[in-house]
């Protein structure tokens, strides 16, 4: 099914969600899978828990620190359909890091994963703001009449903000357009002549853009695919080696660091791989 040239993300998923339910959009590499339709239910639903439940709504920023589960795409787009920018901060950020871009961006709410409370949560509300895990915002879905009162946003509307390293020794704010994320998305599939049967393994962090722009959306903008690799605590060069061959992915994205780590585990390809894409550090 050809979805034209949607100009934001939230566009793509209406487009998908309206195909076979059974269609895969998600899965992650510890069993959990959605189809496009199912994402776009349990995301529209949670978007009405934070409408509803949290006040958040169009010009309000929700802070997300993302780990590789396909909950967290959930957690994003339901953002998104309330209308609001999404601030995607590093799970792993260290306590003082994490305050002082919370101050920056003054989130309405912030959006964690169950285990990660003590080290989200405990700062968040410390500053008076709103923590809740996006297993539990699914859970408080679940029960939920479908909502009607979504938001399409905007294409010049902001999607997203990431913290970069900045000149001054601290991480700056630098916020993208739900357009820009689009194209991001779009130039990828463009250029790699990606399909709804292509899938892409992410092995990088979806807290950053190579994970996140560069791997995930791509493989919704392309109707295909996204396989997350979660990983808890340092990377197992032989399990990456065996979830990215057991995945059956079509392409691999990753750092340099990601391609030494299997390769020396014995990692030497599959069948029906096409495309193995390094980029960062």
């Amino acid at each position: 099914m050809s979805c034209g040239y949607p100009e934001t993300m939230v566009e793509v998923l209406l487009c998908r969600q309206s195909e076979a339910d059974k269609v895969e959009a998600v899965a992650d590499t510890e069993g959990y899978r959605l189809s496009y339709g199912h994402l776009f239910t349990l995301a529209s639903r949670s978007a009405r828990t934070l409408s509803e439940n949290y006040g958040l709504s169009e010009s309000d920023t929700a802070a997300i620190a993302p780990i590789n589960k396909s909950e967290a795409l959930i957690g994003l787009y339901s953002i998104w359909l309330a209308g609001a920018q999404a601030a995607v901060l590093d799970p792993l950020s260290h306590s003082m890091d994490l305050e002082m871009q919370l101050r920056q961006i003054s989130p309405k709410i912030m959006i964690t994963h169950r285990g990660m409370e003590e080290a989200h949560c405990t700062v968040a509300e410390k500053l008076g703001i709103r923590c809740i895990t996006v297993e539990e915002l699914t859970e408080k879905a679940v029960g939920k009449t479908p909502w009607e009162g979504y938001t399409r946003p905007r294409s010049w509307s902001p999607a997203i903000v990431y913290f970069y390293a900045g000149i001054a020794g601290r991480t700056l704010p630098v916020t993208h357009t739900h357009s820009g994320i689009a194209a991001s998305a779009h130039t990828v599939v463009a250029h790699y002549g990606l399909e709804s049967r292509d899938r892409i393994f992410a092995s990088a962090p979806i807290s950053h853009a190579l994970g996140l722009q560069i791997s995930t959306l791509a493989a919704l903008y392309a109707g295909g695919t996204v396989v997350l690799y979660t990983k808890r605590g340092r990377l197992n060069p032989g399990h990456a080696a065996e979830a990215l061959a057991a995945s059956k992915a079509s392409m691999v994205l990753g750092a340099p660091g990601f391609y030494q780590a299997i390769l020396r585990a014995g990692y030497r390809g599959h069948s029906g791989l096409r495309y193995a894409v390094s980029a960062g550090a």
